[in-house]
């Protein structure tokens, strides 16, 4: 039965092609509020993404010790709602300390979920599929977490040829635009590829035009982690799934270029 809207029009009828393809669950820092808007831009339709917030407290050190001791919990809840995958999705988090990705990866394992991943895994899965050796990385960080995140991927093999930063404590008020900007003047562009750094970056409507403009993969933490989570699926056309690595099949997450 149609129902009539208020100007005596009709509701459009439910498509037949509604199947429920899939659920993906992110793990997601309690500031951040790009990862949904820019997840759901990127699904297709019959995926579900669900979301899990971790606690927030100001200083950042703390913030991150709160939000590794709630992962386990965070993670059991998505797996209630059956969920097929989980991303711990905070590139800091998972960079800036010792075992902090591995410490996630075993917790989203332990509640139930056999394919997890991290932003910083995603991105080592990104660059072994694209055969990256040479990384050149854009980030909104301080100093102090731009050498944790260049000595994170040193260690798993990768070259990082150069960091630049936008030096922002709100990268989420930063337009596409300027991020775009940055990348065509700081890039390191005798890179293999560019890594556009922070979950809090919305970077999907420039991924492919800097792709083109730079002639190499263009890698960023939410076009990456999506990815990990849907890229061994076969799934009907999205109205924006950006850059080289969605052409490539992923891998289930696990220790990449050494520990994670």
């Amino acid at each position: 039965m149609e129902m009539e809207l208020p100007d005596g029009g009709q509701w459009p009828s439910a498509s037949v092609d509604t199947e429920w393809i899939s659920r993906i669950g992110l793990i997601v820092p309690a500031s951040n509020g790009v990862v949904e808007y820019e997840i759901a831009r990127m699904l297709p339709q019959g995926m579900s993404a669900h979301f899990a917030r971790a606690p927030h407290i100001a200083e950042r050190k703390a913030r991150l010790a709160a939000m590794i001791e709630s992962i386990p919990q965070l993670a059991r809840d998505l797996v209630a709602a059956d969920v097929s995958t989980i991303c711990f999705a905070c590139t800091t988090g998972s960079f800036s300390q010792a075992g902090y990705a591995e410490r996630a990866l075993d917790a989203i394992r332990q509640a139930g979920c056999d394919r997890p991943s991290t932003t910083t895994t995603a991105v080592l899965a990104a660059a072994t599929a694209l055969r990256i050796k040479r990384l050149t990385i854009i980030s909104p960080y301080p100093d102090e977490y731009n050498t944790l995140l260049r000595g994170y991927f040193e260690a798993r093999g990768l070259a990082v040829t150069r960091v630049s930063s936008l030096y922002s404590e709100t990268p989420e008020n930063i337009a596409p635009e300027t991020v775009r900007d940055f990348c065509l003047h700081h890039a390191d562009r005798t890179a293999d590829a560019v890594f556009i750094s922070c979950t809090k970056l919305r970077t999907l409507e420039i991924i492919e035009e800097l792709e083109v403009e730079l002639g190499r993969p263009v890698l960023s933490s939410i076009a990456a982690s999506l990815w990990q989570l849907v890229g061994h699926m076969q799934l009907p056309k999205s109205p924006l799934r950006p850059g080289r690595i969605f052409e490539i099949e992923a891998v289930a997450s696990g220790p990449a270029r050494g520990k994670a």
